[in-house]
């Protein structure tokens, strides 16, 4: 029962870290941590939280974002992020 109250207390925490948007202060809306992050928090809301409306707009929001930052990236960074394996 513990660790249940202490995983539910875990979840609190990263909802309320989320919701500071810290990762939309920092990185850059192309930035492919930043669009990690926002997939993974998005399937935590749906699956966990069990919260669609919630997910889809985050995911949405990063997507779109996302989007308008690509038309001001250099065409050769672009090129060389595309290409790249890793």
């Amino acid at each position: 029962m513990a660790k249940l109250a202490q995983q539910v207390e875990c979840y609190k925490k990263m909802v309320q870290f989320m919701e500071k948007d810290i990762a939309a202060v920092e990185l850059a809306p192309t930035h492919h941590i930043r669009l990690g992050l926002a997939l993974n928090f998005s399937i935590f809301c749906y699956e966990i939280l069990n919260s669609p409306d919630r997910a889809y707009d985050l995911t949405k929001k990063t997507f779109d974002e996302a989007i308008a930052e690509l038309d001001t990236l250099d065409e050769e960074l672009l090129m060389m992020r595309l290409t790249n394996p890793r």
